[in-house]
């Protein structure tokens, strides 16, 4: 009797501790769909002179996770902390605000010039896209000067 009662009381123990650290833990979750993921730019028309850039050999990247959105150039051994921007996805467009250098050590830094943006496809510090599509691996966003090819990585 005594060891059942023993047994009885460890798995309550047991229960108990396994709710209490559930309940600690709460996990974040993104309410971005198929935006959510590691974007390859493969290339960049320019809707002006019908131009066309291909970046397929090139590994520039835009990667979205909850309200976060980080600009990578792995090609850019000087900068591979990138940059990291706010977004919101609505209606079908995709608003990127509030850019900063990626810089963990040293403090994040607000961009004043929209230059540093320019290789990654984003010519000002408050951009707006047209999302012309957007499946489970292909991208396509438009700000009326740029179309921009993205493929999920």
């Amino acid at each position: 009797m005594r060891n059942k009662t023993f047994h009885l009381f460890l798995q309550t123990l047991v229960a108990v501790t396994i709710n209490f650290t559930c309940m600690s833990c709460t996990l974040e979750t993104s309410d971005n769909g198929k935006l959510d993921g590691y974007w390859h730019l493969e290339q960049v028309d320019t809707l002006a002179t019908s131009g066309v850039c291909n970046l397929s050999d090139h590994l520039v990247f835009w990667a979205v996770q909850a309200k976060m959105l980080a600009l990578i150039n792995r090609d850019d051994f000087n900068n591979i902390s990138g940059y990291i921007l706010r977004f919101s996805h609505e209606s079908g467009r995709l608003r990127l605000f509030a850019p900063y250098l990626n810089d963990r050590l040293n403090g994040d830094v607000r961009i004043d010039s929209p230059e540093v943006l320019a290789p990654f496809g984003v010519n000002a510090l408050e951009e707006d896209f047209l999302v012309e599509k957007l499946s489970g691996s292909v991208m396509c966003l438009n700000n009326g000067q740029l179309r921009l090819h993205f493929r999920k990585f």
